[in-house]
């Protein structure tokens, strides 16, 4: 069953004595204002959810050694969500996961299925995502510098998917950089 649970909505924070230590910004990291509030979901253990995660652990991994930086992970807005947001030498790139549990040996067959599964709407959604966290990202650098101070604006943003197959302890990725071009003015 897909549930989708709401982000825990962004609050202000003062520093003060009830807040010690550094402030957290709107996108999980330290800097400008913003807060959200943590929380936790609970994960029954080889569900579909910790599968996914595995995945998405091993993509960010993978572009992690490859010198891309790992800025967000399953970031949130309503009941969309970027997996992975990435970025290296002035690209950012959002990257949806997509992970296959395979019971016998990995077929091109089956990452075929899962690039299929990012259906027109799941880019419209992603793409919705994206424009979100672009805005929360310009709203920190408008009200307190920039988030990511070591960081320029990106020259390129592009949207990437990575399909993972998990065969026993084995894990393979395929991965599609720039595996489509958005229509911004979507609504």
């Amino acid at each position: 069953m897909n549930e989708f649970r709401r982000a825990p909505p962004l609050v202000r924070r003062s520093p003060g004595p009830e807040t010690p230590g550094p402030r957290v910004g709107s996108l999980g990291r330290e800097a400008g204002g913003m807060l959200r509030e943590p929380r936790r979901l609970a994960v029954a253990r080889g569900s579909t959810v910790e599968w996914g995660r595995r995945g998405e652990s091993f993509v960010a991994g993978s572009l992690a050694s490859r010198g891309w930086r790992v800025l967000d992970r399953n970031w949130r807005d309503g009941p969309r969500e970027l997996d992975l947001v990435v970025y290296r030498d002035q690209v950012l790139a959002f990257v949806e996961v997509k992970t296959r549990r395979c019971g016998g040996k990995a077929s091109p067959a089956l990452v075929e299925e899962a690039l299929l599964s990012v259906t027109p709407r799941k880019c419209r959604d992603v793409q919705k995502a994206a424009q979100a966290w672009l805005r929360l990202l310009a709203r920190d650098v408008t009200e307190g510098g920039p988030l990511f101070p070591d960081l320029g604006w990106p020259r390129e943003i592009r949207f990437d998917v990575a399909v993972v197959l998990l065969e026993g302890g084995r894990q393979a990725m395929t991965y599609v950089a720039d595996a489509w071009r958005p229509g911004w003015d979507i609504g």
